[in-house]
């Protein structure tokens, strides 16, 4: 019952959105609450079944919202009491930062519910459902925000992925995790001599992980996305837009690695000798970081030169941008703006980006107002 009103509400939401007919908005709206309060139902007597079903729900929703822009706090704290029931934990997810990672979560909380039962069933429904919370919002939320991953999409074997992308995907909740480590020992208390080896393994971890990162990029070169950190111009020969996508996670989760590792205090603890081969050949960190800053440029100038708006038409990435082509580039560039070490020139070509994107997107800003990059 609850998917089938959730189904409702996103195809009459849809249609009024895009027929501007304002009944059929009201009906949606109507049709939500109801799969609101059929799920609080559902969560009393949770099974196997209902997880299926409730997880393809919260997923809709995380559509519906997109469609909806009045979207009711109602949901918000149905997704509270979702992560309360099925996860067992204490949370408080009342920031605006991006609103759909607040239903992904809650989809991570069922998918958690269906690991803890054991069962290896629906392999199709989680690889469809892993994808946008690791590629949309959800670990994006987590990385940029430096909080940990959620424990259900952290085991790639229980998905069956196996293609450059997942591989990537996994390497960003390393990313994510290694950064929430991080930051748990920026404490000067945990710098005491007793932490010395907790410490070491964390910058251990982070070269280990920088260099997992390049060898990454050496595997999928022979697949198209073959881009040299020496180029200069925004001219990337990126083979699809798929690549350029690729491109501009891979940029933004290297760059925050580099970054989180030059924010950990310099201690007697640092051992040079885990640093990778790829920072060892630069000259300095913010020299990297500006390689990298700069290709993830020729990714998104390619991106919002490749996708097109429903009209078909071509547009320039100095132009108005296509929605689609908006909502891709939003987390790179957030990211991009939120590094010290980007120079100054580049940052402003960012500003520009997130500012047309903000526009198009019909956005007051990109980046969060009471949370962001720690």
């Amino acid at each position: 019952m609850t998917l089938r009103l959730t189904i409702s509400a996103f195809s009459l939401a849809v249609f009024g959105r895009a027929r501007c007919v304002d009944e059929a908005m009201a009906k949606a709206s109507l049709a939500c609450s109801k799969a609101v309060s059929q799920m609080r139902q559902d969560l009393t007597h949770l099974t196997e079944e209902l997880a299926d079903e409730l997880i393809l729900a919260t997923m809709l929703m995380a559509k519906y919202d997109v469609c909806d822009c009045t979207a009711s706090t109602k949901r918000v704290i149905m997704l509270i009491y979702l992560l309360n029931v099925v996860h067992s934990m204490n949370t408080n997810e009342t920031s605006p930062f991006w609103a759909d990672v607040r239903h992904h979560r809650g989809t991570a909380a069922l998918l958690e519910f269906k690991q803890r039962g054991g069962s290896g069933e629906g392999l199709i429904l989680r690889r469809s459902v892993r994808g946008p919370i690791v590629s949309d919002h959800h670990l994006r939320a987590c990385l940029f925000r430096g909080e940990r991953a959620p424990a259900s999409i952290c085991n790639g074997s229980w998905y069956g992925t196996t293609t450059p992308a997942a591989s990537l995907d996994l390497l960003m909740i390393r990313v994510t995790n290694v950064r929430a480590n991080m930051f748990e020992m920026t404490n000067k208390e945990l710098l005491a001599s007793a932490n010395e080896e907790q410490y070491r393994k964390v910058v251990t971890e982070t070269g280990e992980l920088d260099l997992a990162l390049d060898r990454w990029l050496c595997c999928i070169g022979g697949n198209g996305l073959s881009i040299d950190l020496s180029r200069t111009k925004l001219d990337a020969p990126i083979c699809t837009v798929d690549h350029a996508v690729l491109w501009t996670q891979y940029c933004a989760a290297r760059m925050l690695l580099i970054d989180s590792r030059r924010r950990l205090p310099e201690t007697k603890y640092i051992d040079p000798g885990c640093e990778s081969r790829a920072i060892g050949l630069c000259t300095s960190v913010q020299h990297l970081t500006g390689q990298l800053a700069r290709q993830m440029q020729c990714a998104i100038a390619y991106l919002v030169t490749a996708i097109v708006d429903t009209t078909g038409k071509r547009k320039t990435y100095t132009n108005q941008i296509a929605p689609k082509a908006a909502m891709v580039i939003a987390w790179p560039v957030a990211i991009a703006l939120s590094i010290d070490t980007v120079a100054q020139s580049q940052k402003q070509w960012f500003q520009n980006m997130a500012s047309t994107a903000a526009e198009v997107l019909g956005l007051n800003v990109m980046l969060p107002t009471d949370t962001g990059h720690r």
